[in-house]
């Protein structure tokens, strides 16, 4: 198990602009050339740097957070601009799951919601009324209700996200 003390003897971390780098280089990584880890994609999503001390893979963002607090988060960390590889320490932020879901973008593609909002969909047999919205507290759908407009659909969204999910909702 990496140590508070290990980890500070091997790397630097800026909390300004969220890179850390190597003080004592693993074999083959030489100390102070660029930034350290790498970038990989998960599984059709969101893409985060990993850094391998020891054998052993981390993600930055908990490294992050390890070596500002000297504690592993006991939660996920989010990324609060949804940008995995940024990690800056006033980016990131502890998150329960819940919390992270929230805070997560509409999704994009074929089978994905066609109007690229999230929680704002589109049913062309309610013709009078073809946007509804719904939103996700807990394990339980809330239906906000049908609208003319998208926008309205939209705007019943945004603010029954605020009210239920605060700064991790996500518009």
């Amino acid at each position: 198990m990496l140590t508070h003390e290990r980890l500070l003897h091997l790397m630097t971390y800026d909390p300004e602009t969220g890179e850390f780098h190597w003080i004592k280089s693993p074999k083959g990584v030489k100390p102070g050339k660029g930034q350290a880890g790498c970038v990989k994609r998960m599984k059709g999503g969101p893409q985060y740097r990993e850094i391998r001390i020891d054998r052993q893979l981390f993600y930055a963002h908990r490294l992050a957070h390890f070596y500002m607090t000297g504690a592993w988060p006991t939660n996920e960390m989010d990324h609060i601009d949804h940008d995995g590889t940024n990690n800056r320490w006033d980016n990131l932020r502890p998150a329960s799951r819940q919390q992270n879901v929230h805070n997560r973008r509409a999704p994009t593609g074929k089978r994905s919601n066609h109007t690229g909002l999230k929680g704002v969909f589109f049913d062309k047999r309610r013709k009078a009324k073809p946007f509804y919205s719904q939103i996700w507290s807990g394990e339980k759908s809330h239906f906000l209700g049908s609208y003319a407009t998208v926008e309205e659909a939209r705007d019943a969204y945004i603010e029954a996200n605020s009210r239920l999910h605060g700064s991790f909702g996500c518009p």
